[in-house]
């Protein structure tokens, strides 16, 4: 039988030629029949050239069953168009649901990738990468698949905005992926596994991330030590909120694991730090420690979980920072707040309890809190620190006739330069930035002038306000220090360049 064979890392690498030639890529309809593979190459090559394919906007691609996963060697591949569907025909797969055979995407051997914006639906994997680090994952779908994100052996990669929905075993999935980073990812109602899971998958991080209404665990670590979980969201799970299976020397902190059979769960994950969680409302534990010890447990939230904290008998934990920082908020503590001091013994309130909450003979929270924890106000950023600034032009002839000094003013990564206010920007503390460049919209004074990487903010001054001051400094043929001064996030900075005065 004559099939159509189209693969999802086919059509999704014409998208690499797709972002310069303004297309948009769709199969031939269903009525089209076609014997030959076609190969649309990482160049945005059609193989071969007389293959039935349209260049339309907004269209859905529909694949069939045969589908090709053709491993590609190359890099920087960017898939970035709006509204792109990639679909597969629906098959039963194992009485668990219907999928096309293969992926929607697969990508084998291609560092550097983007894949953006693209929704992929009814996959055995939606969207799979193999031996492909460093690659970033943003604002895409993978729905109704058996696996939604997939990614092996592609360390280093970034998983950022995208939406695992309604897949049957794992939402998102990383297994010797280390080093990565998920943030703002919402993986729920994968029906019979997990939400996300990170396998062998160390030295990563996950922020911010939404993980509800799965069969199993919301987040699941598994042999991924040395990891970061903050600010994530795990509830309505069928088992645990977050679990961390032999993952130790980990931090959690601030994460919310509501409504789970098990808020926060270590299994056999020693040397770690748990601080600003809030575990509320889980129908089991709270927290609950399994042949886990030395972990470090402050100011956590435990609201109403049938049993607030569980330990495997044996195992030490400890349970506050010491005074007066304290320990963790336990709604079912019931003792009184007359003294302070390390030792609960001077009169006077401090906000902790004057009994220790005890877990089991080998844990206890020595100085439980009266209140839920809340954070305190962020410290503000220190002032940013200027990397460079280049000033134009490098040689001034006090004679010349043009109307502006040029500068381009760059931050570190850690700044972002359109927080410069422009209006306090002066030039050796005597000339304003020209009046002209101060109310250009800022989009038109951002860019990379530098052709280095880096956002510049442009800004430029009046050039004969500056001959002038040179010539009362009675500067004319010499190199000259010219200082720019300013603030950024109310943070003042300064930088300095040479420039060369001449007077002829």
């Amino acid at each position: 039988m004559i099939r159509k064979a189209v693969s999802g890392i086919i059509l999704i690498l014409l998208l690499t030629t797709v972002l310069t030639l303004a297309f948009n890529i769709q199969t031939a309809k269903s009525d089209w029949t076609w014997t030959e593979t076609i190969y649309i190459r990482a160049d945005g090559s059609i193989d071969p050239p007389t293959a039935p394919i349209s260049t339309t906007d907004n269209m859905t691609y529909t694949l069939t069953e045969n589908i090709v996963n053709v491993p590609i060697d190359s890099s920087a591949i960017i898939v970035e168009r709006d509204n792109i569907i990639v679909e597969g025909a629906s098959h039963t797969v194992q009485g668990y649901g219907k999928y096309a055979w293969g992926s929607g995407i697969n990508l084998t051997y291609s560092n550097n990738v983007t894949i953006r914006n693209v929704q992929v639906t009814n996959f055995r994997i939606g969207i799979e990468l193999h031996y492909s680090g460093n690659s970033v994952l943003l604002c895409n779908t993978a729905s109704n698949n058996k696996y939604g994100i997939d990614l092996r052996n592609s360390s280093s990669s970034t998983l950022s905005g995208n939406i695992a929905l309604n897949n049957t075993f794992i939402g998102i999935h990383l297994y010797d992926s280390s080093s990565s980073t998920l943030s703002g990812n919402i993986a729920s109602n994968n029906t019979v596994g997990y939400g996300i899971i990170l396998h062998q998958s160390s030295n990563s991080t996950l922020s911010g991330n939404i993980a509800s209404n799965n069969k199993y665990d919301g987040i699941h670590l598994y042999d991924s030590s040395n990891s970061i979980l903050s600010g994530n969201v795990a509830s309505n799970n069928n088992s645990s909120g977050n679990l961390l299976l032999l993952s130790s020397s980990s931090t959690l902190s601030c994460n919310t694991a509501s409504n789970n059979q098990r808020g926060i769960v270590l299994l056999d994950s020693n040397n770690s730090v748990l601080s600003g969680n809030t575990a509320s409302n889980n129908t089991i534990y709270g927290i609950y420690l399994f042949d886990s010890g030395n972990n470090t447990l402050f100011h956590n939230n435990l609201l109403n979980n049938t049993v607030q904290a569980n330990v495997t008998a044996g195992y030490v934990n400890t349970w506050d920072n010491g005074y007066p920082s304290g320990g963790n908020y336990w709604s079912d503590y019931t003792d009184v707040d007359l003294y302070s001091g390390p030792y609960q013994n001077e009169t006077g309130s401090d906000g902790i309890g004057d009994t220790p909450y005890v877990i089991d003979e080998n844990n206890q929270d020595n100085y439980p809190l009266m209140n839920p924890w809340t954070p305190s106000p962020p410290i503000p950023p220190p002032p940013p620190t200027i990397t460079t600034v280049d000033v134009n032009p490098n040689t001034l002839n006090l004679k010349s006739k043009g109307r502006w000094i040029t500068t381009h003013i760059e931050l570190p990564e850690s700044y972002n330069v359109s927080n410069i206010d422009r209006s306090t920007i002066l030039l050796n503390d005597t000339i304003p930035v020209d009046s002209f460049w101060l109310d250009k919209p800022l989009e038109s004074v951002i860019g990379d002038y530098g052709n280095d990487g880096i956002t510049d903010l442009r800004v430029k001054f009046d050039r004969q306000a500056l001959i002038e001051y040179l010539k009362t400094k009675g500067i004319t043929d010499a190199e000259v220090t010219l200082v720019i001064t300013g603030e950024a996030n109310g943070k003042s900075f300064e930088v300095a360049d040479t420039i060369k005065v001449i007077d002829q």
